[in-house]
């Protein structure tokens, strides 16, 4: 039988949840089931395929469009991907551990994952396993020394649904103590200000996800744009930001990267001992714009002017790159810029960026005040995955920031509880008619993404 995401808001008691959720708790959904089949050309499928790759779910349960792509999909060119795979593997397989998997895992076979039987998830869910290795793609520990010291995430929520949770609280101690060599010495505090991508969430995603790798290896503070339409999906209009959808103000997550608002910046950096000397005028009416802005350039609140006023009275550069580049964070050249990398990371650069033009992490880059990305402009734009555009050529290094993403930039517990009480619901249905749970708490249903 069909069922649609509609179907369940009501049963779930969620018929009143904000309709800005809405996309991401369908990508949730739909990562859980047990085959998917998403649209070829979506961002939306991709993340979801992304999803499905932490979960562990056999490259053998996803389908994109029709059958012949189901290989073609599957297939590994590392470390480029494929343009019918969207999402890629390197940003999954193997990144627990110190080395970069450049070999497929999975052979092209059916591998099911073995069902759990007489589950009633009416009352609580099985126990998840406690080893951390999820799915098709856990490596032994002896593998994996990034997880020693950690343990699986769980989820804030009036029922139990933490076997949605596919990323690691706390995580293991060596990304705990873990101290970025691209950070910049002494006191002086720097920060990251964008301007989010000017297409749908899943693009804006994709670049915020880039840009808080930036951050978390730099040491710098990321600022949120303005509080503005974000032209979610479902018709939803309401002025939102950032951290309407993830967590930022977890002290783990604030270990990593500290945030903060637009206003808070100005408030703190706006006068006359501030990064950002801003005079008296200007800054009364970015406190205003910090409030509430339009990017229609037509509008008394243009967000455009918020960066223009801050370009012009400080410390700042425009990042230099865009999603035609790729950007490299070599622990030699950042130390010294004539330092010349060692053959093997040249090599390693060449095969990473192909046909795009690297730019290399220096002390140029590192010195402004404040770095901005003007990713709302077509010239600037990141419409790319952190780790196919972000390559540290310390393969332990990169890992690190892989699990980064994965154990951070996740959405926040209001989404994935609202999206698991659906997901047990439908597995309800499953059970009922015969379809069995995974030992990770997934499947039981067939989920669709069509765009």
């Amino acid at each position: 039988q069909l069922r649609f995401l509609d179907d369940y808001l009501e049963k779930a008691g969620l018929a009143d949840i904000e309709k800005q959720y809405l996309g991401m708790m369908e990508s949730i959904i739909a990562s859980r089931g047990r085959f998917f089949v998403g649209t070829w050309h979506s961002t939306f499928s991709a993340y979801i395929m992304r999803l499905r790759g932490y979960y562990g779910v056999s490259k053998m349960d996803n389908y994109y469009a029709f059958r012949p792509r189901r290989f073609e999909m599957n297939r590994f060119l590392y470390p480029f991907g494929n343009y019918a795979a969207r999402e890629w593997p390197t940003a999954w397989l193997g990144i627990d551990g110190d080395k970069e998997i450049v070999d497929d895992l999975e052979p092209n076979s059916i591998s099911p994952i073995g069902p759990f039987v007489n589950i009633t998830l009416l009352k609580n869910p099985k126990p998840r396993p406690n080893h951390l290795a999820r799915g098709m793609f856990g490596l032994p520990l002896s593998k994996t020394p990034a997880l020693e010291g950690g343990s699986r995430g769980t989820i804030r929520c009036d029922v139990n649904v933490d076997a949605l949770a596919y990323w690691n609280d706390p995580q293991g101690t060596f990304d705990s103590s873990f101290s970025s060599p691209f950070r910049t010495s002494g006191k002086r505090k720097q920060y990251i200000t964008f301007w989010q991508d000017a297409g749908r969430f899943n693009n804006m995603r994709m670049s915020l996800e880039i840009i808080f790798v930036i951050a978390a290896a730099t040491g710098r503070t990321v600022v949120l744009p303005p509080i503005q339409n974000l032209r979610m999906e479902h018709g939803s209009n309401k002025p939102l930001g950032f951290d309407s959808f993830y967590s930022f103000s977890s002290p783990q997550f604030r270990r990593n990267v500290e945030v903060i608002t637009m206003k808070e910046f100005i408030e703190s950096e706006g006068g006359e001992n501030g990064v950002a000397k801003i005079d008296k005028d200007d800054l009364e009416r970015l406190l205003q714009l910090a409030q509430f802005c339009e990017n229609r350039r037509k509008s008394d609140n243009y967000c455009g002017e918020v960066f223009d006023k801050l370009l012009q009275h400080s410390d700042a550069m425009v990042a230099p790159f865009s999603d035609k580049n790729c950007l490299v964070f070599d622990v030699d050249t950042y130390t010294d810029l004539n330092a010349k990398a060692t053959d093997a990371n040249r090599e390693v650069v060449k095969q990473f960026c192909g046909m795009r033009r690297p730019v290399f992490y220096t002390q140029e880059l590192a010195s402004p005040d404040i770095l901005h990305f003007d990713t709302f402009e077509q010239q600037h734009r990141l419409l790319a995955h952190f780790y196919s555009f972000i390559l540290f050529t310390d393969s332990a290094i990169d890992n690190h920031f892989k699990r980064f993403v994965r154990d951070f930039m996740h959405y926040n517990d209001k989404i994935n509880c609202a999206a698991g009480k659906i997901v047990r619901l439908i597995q309800q249905e499953g059970l009922e008619r015969g379809f069995a749970v995974d030992e990770e708490g997934g499947g039981g249903y067939t989920s669709l993404h069509v765009r």
